[in-house]
């Protein structure tokens, strides 16, 4: 997994910026600049990161394989 690529490829999908992201999932543009560059993170960081896409996590990890 590969979840910098995976929030990539879900913000061009979704048509949002890091910073609407970051505001959705209630965290500093800079923490989502480093998910975006991050290969792995927590499980409670990916399902915050799934709700903020509004997909299921496993549709979220499967945009990043």
């Amino acid at each position: 997994m590969n979840i910098g690529k995976s929030i990539n490829h879900a913000l061009i999908n979704s048509g949002i910026n890091k910073k609407r992201l970051a505001k959705r999932m209630g965290i500093s543009d800079s923490q989502v600049s480093r998910l975006c560059n991050s290969e792995t993170c927590s499980g409670a960081m990916l399902t915050k990161l799934a709700s903020a896409f509004d997909m299921y996590v496993s549709d979220l990890v499967a945009l990043g394989e």
